[in-house]
């Protein structure tokens, strides 16, 4: 699930490089979540929606 999740990340956000040219780590991995979150706040419809996604979001990266 997680390398799943790490590559819709990557496509939400427009990066793109390839496995050569890239190394990901945490840093890269938890600036990668806060944009989309970020953008999902911007542009999901539905605000209470949006914070639950946000909450279990932040949650499974507490728990790592």
């Amino acid at each position: 699930m997680r390398p799943l999740l790490t590559t819709v990340m990557l496509l939400l956000c427009g990066i793109s490089a390839s496995a050569q040219e890239f190394v990901f780590n945490e840093q890269i991995e938890r600036e990668v979540i806060e944009k989309a979150l970020a953008t999902l706040k911007t542009n999901y419809i539905f605000p209470e929606t949006e914070q639950k996604m946000d909450a279990a979001v932040r949650e499974r990266m507490a728990r790592g």
